[in-house]
């Protein structure tokens, strides 16, 4: 019901009462005049009829005659339901706002109150009004009597549950605009008699205080709880009241009740009336404001707070009431539009808050004006400045928002805006980072190649030529190696503005890593870009670069190749450039390779640029394949434990193998070997660990390293993980790498086989022979055994020479301790002879084919 207050059949004329058959006259209220025009409504409904009950109630009222027709509205329903009194009155409910209330149910519980002296409670409705949308609504209804020779009536009580939640929201609102409506519900109550004893409670008060009806009625308020009210400034107000038809009004009382600790409370009281034969009531009304004193305390700290830190960070705040006048500036938004706040109130938003294009510095929009015509929030895109009132320009980014009542009514702006100008000087720099080498300054392959993207879209629309330079430096890996990359790094610096001042202005130079270069020359056609290529080999030619006292000179590679509407795509014409180099390095260094389709040597090295697409994603796919061949100890007497090298296949698009000679060369120029080298050592450490039957079964597992992991510093890192995330014992792998290769990467192979040697790994030289300088290097590399080069073995039977080579090779391996394999042994004539000569070990086809590693059941030595 309405104010908590039921309306029940009783043989006296109406009177009010509470749910627990006491007077209920009030029931709670945040606001101080909501409140104290409550109290005088109930006050003057004491004894009133019920026509005035209807016009005084805040809640909306509908007075019915018996065939349901309405006799009165108190002004609460027109202005709830937007509807006139001409509309109302005289009409049968369920056909008020075109049938609105035609609810079915209403009308059959509504037809039941006369006859049988009955009333309904909270009958819940939804009604759909045109201005105010869907409406929930709790109804109450009762007979009551009009005079003795009158028929009697039906009070029809509207309670709008709608915005329930919003009393709540109410208090924050009230603190920064207007008075808070407090919800009256919840307000404890009082109603004394003149005596001061009690004479009801409300409910709100009895939960507050925690006590019960039996402990409250008839007693005197002083004595209330153990006397907790008895506050002598209080009784001799509450005297006064009846005598001297007095009020009190905030009345402030702080106590320390046992059950709720110290609280802080107003308290407002005044006469009121019964009905006319009865002495009047005093109604007391008791408002809880800890929390409120505790909120303002905290808004006061909060506010304070909140100026520091929007000081901090640079956060300026403006507001402006409903006409785009300023009220407010903050001192930071002081320092940045350059107006005091004193001098800004009451200027219009424009004069002070001046903001521009920064890109051709016309004016925005007025942003309040916007915001307060489209009530929303409203924010300003990148590249806006504020000019202050001294005329210092400000980079900075702002919203403005909607001040709105509870109601939906504009109260004005708030914007807020911070100083964003070095934020966006280092925007700016991020992205000139993002696109440019940190080392030289030039742009970067990522902004190359999207400058690339954009010159080939070009030449789908209009006739023209552009050129690409590929260029790689010669000679700079000596710098590095004997002076350090600081040097080569500096060297990479100085070059820069070299090349950077050969080219055209609109042409684009590119640092695309290491000591690789890009020039796009756009609108350029190919006989005019070689002559620039040719002006930026002399440039690099001439060039000289001191460091420690020594003076260098290196050269450039150059390949060269048309961007025309036949080209492909990025990728396609980097590829022709990048060949073009390498055919440019091949040919003798320092010099330039033009691009062409009949190029043999390009076709080659775009052959080798499909291997390292189908190297990519076979790695990516998981489409290499491992087999194993046995290595058999020549001479009987060994325990027989196994011995095998793994050995490598790929398994292209069409599902067919191919082997290593195959796709390997173009891995190495492309380096990627190190990545199939790390993917070979994973996966037969891998399947070692799932297979521990043939893991302690095994003598040695031989896999072949290539070069590149031989000089890769994170190789050996990569290897010893691999180890410990499978637990392989190293004394079972044999790491396999070329003479070659030893000897090309001395140093770091050395270092290598020292380190893993420490894990009890074993080395073996794989085609020894082959070099120059095979026995100069053997002494100082500690492998253990030496793979004699299968070209030597393979016609050892008839050829002299060979033989005696292999006799050689096998004789100074044992003279240093080393034990010999002999490869290409492909049939029982050659395993004989090799067997004569005192190889200890053979491998070869005449031993064994290569198989699937999956094959494997035990292999011997």
């Amino acid at each position: 019901m309405p104010l908590g207050i039921k309306l029940t059949r009783t043989p006296s004329p109406l009177v009010l009462q509470s749910q627990s058959q006491s007077p209920k006259l009030y029931e709670q209220g945040d606001s101080a005049v909501r409140r104290k025009k409550t109290m005088t409504d109930l006050s003057r409904l004491v004894g009133l009829y019920a026509e005035n009950i209807v016009q005084t109630v805040l809640e909306p009222l509908l007075v019915l005659d018996q065939e349901l027709r309405v006799v009165t509205a108190n002004q609460a329903f027109y202005q709830a339901f937007e509807i006139t009194p001409q509309e109302v009155e005289h009409t049968l409910i369920y056909e008020i706002g075109n049938h609105q209330w035609d609810i079915p149910e209403l009308r059959k519980l509504l037809k039941e109150v006369m006859p049988g002296h009955r009333e309904f409670h909270d009958f819940r409705v939804e009604l759909d009004f045109p201005q105010m949308g869907v409406m929930t609504m709790l109804l109450n209804a009762r007979q009551v009597a009009q005079e003795p020779d009158k028929s009697p009536l039906i009070l029809l009580a509207i309670e709008d549950i709608t915005e329930r939640d919003r009393a709540q929201k109410a208090v924050q609102l009230a603190r920064e605009y207007a008075e808070s409506i407090i919800d009256t519900l919840r307000e404890p109550l009082l109603v004394l008699s003149s005596d001061l004893r009690v004479v009801s409670t409300s409910r709100a008060f009895r939960d507050t205080f925690d006590v019960t009806v039996q402990e409250t009625e008839h007693v005197l308020v002083y004595e209330l709880g153990n006397h907790q009210w008895d506050i002598p400034e209080l009784r001799k107000l509450l005297e006064e009241v009846i005598p001297k038809h007095r009020e009190i009004r905030d009345f402030p009382v702080q106590h320390n009740f046992p059950q709720m600790g110290v609280r802080t409370m107003l308290l407002n009281a005044r006469q009121v009336f019964q009905e006319p034969d009865k002495p009047p009531l005093i109604l007391l009304a008791i408002e809880d404001i800890t929390e409120r004193k505790q909120a303002e305390e905290a808004l006061i700290e909060a506010k304070e707070l909140n100026e520091i830190t929007l000081q901090s960070i640079g956060d300026a705040v403006m507001t402006t009431d409903p006409d785009g006048v300023i009220r407010y500036l903050n001192p930071v938004a002081e320092k940045l539009t350059g107006w005091r706040a004193e001098e800004a109130q009451g200027q219009p938003a424009q004069t002070v808050f001046r903001i521009f294009r920064e890109k051709d510095r016309e004016p925005v929009p007025d942003l309040v004006a916007r915001c307060l015509k489209e009530n929303q929030v409203i924010g300003l895109g990148d590249h806006t400045i504020l000019i202050s009132r001294s005329g210092r320009e400000y980079s900075i980014q702002d919203s403005a928002a909607p001040i709105r009542s509870p109601d939906g009514k504009p109260l004005g702006v708030v914007v807020v805006f911070s100083d964003v100008t070095e934020t966006r000087r280092l925007a700016e720099q991020m992205a000139y980072q993002a696109s440019h080498d940190s080392l030289t300054g030039l742009v970067n392959r990522q902004e190359f190649e999207r400058r690339l993207e954009r010159t080939l879209e070009t030449t789908q629309t209009d006739t023209v030529e552009h050129t690409l330079c590929y260029l790689d430096l010669d000679q700079f890996k000596v710098i590095n190696d004997t002076c350090g990359h600081v040097a080569g790094d500096e060297l990479l610096r100085q070059l820069a503005p070299v090349l950077n001042d050969k080219v055209r202005k609109r042409d684009t130079l590119a640092r695309l890593g290491g000591d690789e270069f890009g020039v796009l020359m756009e609108h350029c056609h190919l006989e005019k870009g070689l002559r620039v290529a040719n002006v930026l080999r002399d440039a690099v030619e001439s060039f000289r670069f001191a460091w420690d006292g020594k003076s260098f000179r290196i050269g450039v590679s150059i390949g060269i190749t048309p961007i025309t509407e036949a080209t492909e795509s990025v990728a396609s014409v980097l590829s022709q450039a990048d060949s073009a180099c390498y055919a440019a390095k091949d040919q003798g260094r320092n010099r330039i390779h033009v691009y062409t389709v009949e190029d043999t040597e390009l076709v080659r090295r775009s052959g080798e640029m499909e291997w390292v697409r189908q190297i990519n994603q076979t790695l990516e796919e998981n489409r290499f394949r491992l087999f194993y061949q046995p290595i058999a100890a020549i001479e009987p007497g060994h325990d027989g434990k196994g011995h095998y090298e793994i050995l490598l296949r790929m398994v292209n698009e069409e599902g067919t193998l191919v082997l290593p000679g195959e796709f390997f060369p173009a891995a190495e120029r492309y380096h990627l070997a190190s990545k199939i080298d790390q993917w070979v050592i994973a996966t037969t450490f891998e399947w070692l660990r799932h297979h521990p039957d043939l893991l302690d079964d095994l003598f040695l597992c031989s896999i072949n390293q290539s070069g590149h992991s031989l000089g890769d510093a994170a190789f050996l890192e990569y290897v010893n993980k691999e180890f410990e995330k499978n637990g392989i014992p190293g004394s079972k792998i044999c790491f396999e790498i070329t003479e070659t290769a030893a000897i090309a990467n001395f140093a770091s192979a050395s270092r290598l086989i020292t380190d893993l040697k420490k894990r009890g790994c074993q080395f073996a030289l794989d085609d020894f022979g082959s070099g120059l300088c095979s026995f100069a290097y053997l002494r100082a590399l500690p492998v253990d055994f030496l793979k004699i080069d299968g070209a030597f073995v393979k016609n050892i039977v008839d050829d002299h020479v060979d033989s005696a080579m292999v006799k050689s090779i096998n004789d100074m391996a044992h003279v240093l301790g080393k034990q010999t394999i002999a490869e290409f042994v492909e049939n029982q004539a050659i395993l004989d002879k090799v067997r004569e000569i005192g190889v200890d070990y053979a491998q070869g086809h005449g031993i064994s084919d290569p198989r699937p590693l999956n094959d494997l059941t035990g292999v011997k030595r």
